[in-house]
C-alpha cells in the first residue's frame, strides 16, 4: 500500500502498523505483545514529531479505511464476516496502543516541562539563578519581564500539596480574574507561593479572593516588598515568608504586607530581649494569679486603656479593674497608666507569643 508522506509524518511507521493489522486479521488472531509494543512506540514518536492526538487517530482511521477496502476485495465471501470481526478487534487494539503511546510521551513531556518550571522558580526564590540563564528560561514559568515583582506566600491550617487541586484551581482563578497580569504559582514547604508582576499591594488582593473562592480554609497571606529585577525576586520571597511567620505568631490580619509590620519585626528581631520582657512582666503576673491579671492586661490593651470598657468586657466593677492595674504595676514595675510603662507591658504581651506560641 502507498501511504502519503503526510500520514507517515503524523504517524511514524503507519505503513508497518497497517501491515501488522492486515497480517493479524488475515490470520484471524489478536496482536502479539511485540506488535503492540511496536505500535505503542509509533504513538510515542507521533507526539515527539509534534502532531496532536486527533491528527494521529484521524490518520490511522483513514489508513484503516483503505485497509478494509483492500482486505474485503480479496477475501472469500464465506470468510468476510469472520475476517471483518477479527479486523475490527485488531484495529481497535492497534488504535488503543497508538493512543497509549502518544499519551505516555505526552505525560513525560509535561512532567519534564513541570520539572524545568519548578527548577526555574526555585532558582528565582533562592537567588541562585544566573542572570543570563534566567532570562533564557523565564518564559517557562510565565513571568512577564521588565516589570516590578512582588511575592505572596499563603499559609493555611492544612499544608498545600504540590501540584494538588488548590494550586491548579488558584492558577485558573487568577488567570480568569486578571488575564492581563500573569501570575505564577508554585507550592513549596506546604505554602502556596505567587510571583506577581505588579508594584501595588492592592493588586494582590486578587490572590486572596481567588484563595477564598477555591478553598474555605483560613488563609494567612504575607507579601514581600516590590523588586525591580527578576534576580531580586528572592528578597521579596524572604520578606513574604517572614510576614506570614509574624502573622501566625502575633495573630495578625490575614493579609500582611512586610512594610506594614515594622513594629512586629522589631519585637521579633532579638529573642533575648523578648525572653527578658516575658520574664520581667508575664511570669510575675502568671505566678500571682490564676490568669486574672494577664486577662486584665490583655483587655486593657485591647480596649485602648478604657477602664470602663475593660470592666464591661470582664464583667467587673471599675474599682476591681483599677485594683488589678495597681497590682500589675506593683508586680512588674511598669504602670499600665503610664505611657512608657504601657508600651513595655504591650511589648511583653507580644513577646509572649514569640517565647511561648502555644500559650
Amino acid at each position: 500500500m502507498d501511504w502519503s508522506n503526510r500520514s507517515e509524518w503524523i504517524v511514524p511507521g503507519l505503513a508497518q502498523i497497517l501491515e501488522i493489522v492486515l497480517d493479524a486479521a488475515g490470520e484471524q488472531r489478536g496482536l502479539t505483545i511485540s506488535e503492540r509494543d511496536r505500535i505503542f512506540a509509533s504513538g510515542e514518536r507521533a507526539h515527539e514529531a509534534g502532531g496532536s492526538l486527533s491528527q494521529l487517530i484521524e490518520a490511522y482511521l483513514a489508513g484503516a479505511g483503505e485497509l478494509w477496502e483492500n482486505i474485503f476485495g480479496v477475501t472469500e465471501p464465506g470468510q468476510a464476516v469472520a475476517v471483518g470481526r477479527t479486523l475490527r478487534r485488531v484495529s481497535e487494539s492497534a488504535v488503543a496502543a497508538l493512543a497509549s503511546g502518544f499519551e505516555a510521551a505526552q505525560r513525560r513531556s509535561i512532567e519534564a516541562e513541570e520539572a524545568l518550571r519548578r527548577e526555574v522558580i526555585h532558582d528565582l526564590l533562592t537567588g541562585r539563578a544566573d542572570d543570563g540563564l534566567l532570562e533564557e528560561r523565564v518564559h517557562f514559568v510565565g513571568v512577564a519581564t521588565g516589570r516590578a515583582y512582588r511575592v505572596l506566600v499563603a499559609e493555611s491550617s492544612t499544608p498545600v500539596s504540590e501540584l494538588g487541586p488548590v494550586q491548579r484551581r488558584v492558577q485558573v482563578e487568577l488567570h480568569s480574574r486578571a488575564p492581563e497580569r500573569p501570575m505564577t504559582t508554585i507550592v513549596t514547604s506546604g505554602h502556596l507561593v505567587v510571583i506577581a508582576p505588579t508594584d501595588a499591594v492592592a493588586d494582590l488582593r486578587i490572590v486572596e479572593e481567588a484563595l477564598r473562592s477555591v478553598d474555605s480554609t483560613e488563609w494567612r497571606c504575607g507579601i514581600g516588598n516590590a523588586v525591580l529585577e527578576l534576580s531580586e525576586v528572592h528578597r521579596s520571597y524572604d520578606e513574604a515568608r517572614e510576614s506570614v511567620r509574624l502573622a501566625r505568631l502575633f495573630d495578625l490580619q490575614d493579609f500582611v504586607a512586610y512594610d506594614a509590620v515594622l513594629a512586629y519585626r522589631l519585637v521579633a528581631a532579638d529573642m533575648s530581649v523578648a525572653e527578658a520582657l516575658v520574664d520581667a512582666v508575664v511570669r510575675p503576673l502568671e505566678a500571682a494569679s490564676r490568669g486574672d491579671l494577664l486577662a486584665t492586661l490583655d483587655a486593657f490593651v485591647a480596649h485602648g486603656g478604657n477602664v470602663a470598657a475593660v470592666a464591661r468586657a470582664l464583667s467587673l466593677g471599675p474599682r476591681s479593674v483599677a485594683y488589678r492595674l495597681d497590682r500589675i504595676a506593683e508586680l512588674t514595675g511598669q504602670s499600665p497608666r503610664d505611657p512608657a510603662g504601657r508600651l513595655t507591658l504591650e511589648l511583653a504581651l507580644l513577646c509572649r507569643r514569640l517565647v511561648d506560641p502555644a500559650g
